[in-house]
């Protein structure tokens, strides 16, 4: 066994960034969806809605999303890593069996 005492802040951060990013975009797919059907059946209904709002709500959540949850990946991943290797100095780190690859 091997322990793990300190995780560079930057490499964590921006593997969250990637993984939110990428979480960010399947969720904006989801809301494009819902809220592009919402807004369907609002102006079915005769809510004086813009014909083009559900495809401006649509692409929105598709570009800002994976941002947004980029940019607080990023954020959260350096606290985290920022954290642990004070945490890890004080108790030690996690113990982790690493295998060579042939």
């Amino acid at each position: 066994m091997q322990e793990l005492k300190k995780i560079g802040v930057f490499s964590l951060a921006k593997i969250e960034a990637l993984l939110g990013a990428i979480i960010g975009f399947i969720v904006g797919i989801i809301v494009a969806f819902i809220g592009t059907a919402s807004m369907g059946l609002a102006e079915m209904y005769g809510a004086p809605i813009p014909r083009t709002a559900g495809v401006f709500f649509g692409v929105a959540a598709i570009v800002i999303l994976p941002l947004l949850y980029a940019v607080i990946g990023f954020i959260v991943g350096a606290i985290v890593a920022f954290v642990y290797n004070i945490v890890a100095g004080w108790a030690g780190g996690i113990e982790v069996e690493l295998v060579e690859c042939e």
